[in-house]
Parts: C-alpha cells; sequence; structure tokens
C-alpha cells in the first residue's frame, strides 16, 4: 500500500513540475489543480487531513482564480474568502504545530496564485515549496519532498528562461530602434 501511495504522488508531482514551465496563468493554474488535488488523495491516504484540507481548497482557489483572471477580473475579493477559508478549515483540522506549514504554504500559494503576472506566481510561490517540504517530510510523502524541491528548481529555470526572452526581445527593440534613427538621420541629410 505504501508504494502505491507514493506512486500517486509521484503523479501530482509532475503535474506540479511541469506547471512552472509555462507562462501562461491559466495553464499554471489548471495544472497546479491537477496536482493538488491527486496531493489530497495521497496526503489522505497518509493521514495528513490539514494537508487534504489545504490542497481541496488550493484546487477550487486555482479554478476560480483562472476564470476571473482569463476574465481580466479582479481575484483581490476571493483572495479575502480563501485565506479565511484557509484558516478556518487548518483550524478544524489542527494536528499540532505542524499544520501551520502547510497553512502557511496555502496562505502563501493563494496570494501567489491571484497574481496575473506569471512571474510573481513563480517568485512568490518559492516561500510555499519550503513550507510544503518541511510538511511533507514530516508526513513521510516522498513525492510531497521531491515536488518541492523539483518545483523550486522549475521556478528557477522557468524564471531563468522567461527573462532571458525578455532581454532578447530587448536587445532586438533597441536594435530596431537604432536602425530606424540611423534610416531617419540619413533622410534628414
Amino acid at each position: 500500500m505504501q508504494i502505491l501511495i507514493q506512486i500517486i504522488g509521484f503523479i501530482g508531482a509532475l503535474l506540479a513540475i511541469i506547471s512552472f514551465q509555462s507562462n501562461r496563468h491559466g495553464v499554471i493554474m489548471v495544472l497546479k489543480t491537477a496536482s493538488e488535488t491527486v496531493f489530497a488523495v495521497q496526503l489522505m491516504l497518509l493521514g495528513a487531513y490539514t494537508g487534504v484540507a489545504m490542497n481541496i481548497i488550493g484546487s477550487v482557489r486555482n479554478l476560480i482564480f483562472a476564470a476571473l483572471v482569463k476574465k481580466g477580473k479582479s481575484t483581490t475579493p476571493w483572495i479575502i474568502v480563501f485565506l479565511v477559508l484557509t484558516v478556518v478549515l487548518g483550524i478544524l483540522t489542527w494536528a499540532g504545530p505542524i499544520s501551520l506549514l502547510a497553512i502557511a504554504g496555502k496562505l502563501i500559494t493563494t496570494v501567489a496564485y491571484g497574481m496575473k503576472n506569471p512571474s510573481c506566481v513563480r517568485l512568490v510561490t518559492v516561500p510555499s515549496c519550503l513550507c510544503w517540504g518541511v510538511y511533507d517530510a514530516l508526513n513521510l510523502s516522498l513525492a510531497g519532498i521531491c515536488t518541492e524541491a523539483f518545483s523550486l528548481v522549475s521556478i528557477i529555470v522557468g524564471e531563468a528562461r522567461y527573462r532571458k526572452s525578455r532581454k532578447v526581445e530587448a536587445l532586438s527593440d533597441k536594435e530596431e530602434s537604432s536602425v530606424n534613427v540611423a534610416a531617419n538621420a540619413k533622410k534628414a541629410y
């Protein structure tokens, strides 16, 4: 049974890792929803009920945020709703100080995933990865530990890729501007 529980977690891990390689908010949210749903199942089988509650909240939150961002609507009212819901369900599933890790991780991602800028989503997610990594270690979720480690690497790689592409675009725009200035100067003579 333990092997099956870990396999379920590794499916969630794969989905989480892939999610940070997208530069589209909606894609990140859909993949994170699938990942959090799978992890809710794994944590339920491990008896880590605060983690289950936090992942269920996260799954619902992700779908709502994806729809709001796609429509260009504010996520702020929903951020508040999900922050309160996270605290309430955290209290109801309290298993001691270990629960603070899952609660903090979910509070952080609730703020992060409400942001429209994919770069901000990635960077604000980093502290959540650290909280969840410790929570997963204490609950013996090998896949959870790996997910958080790979998510951190994936966030760094994704951020580096998109910063590099923006830098290349900026250089290209600068070169194009220089050519236009030179052409206009030539016309002036």
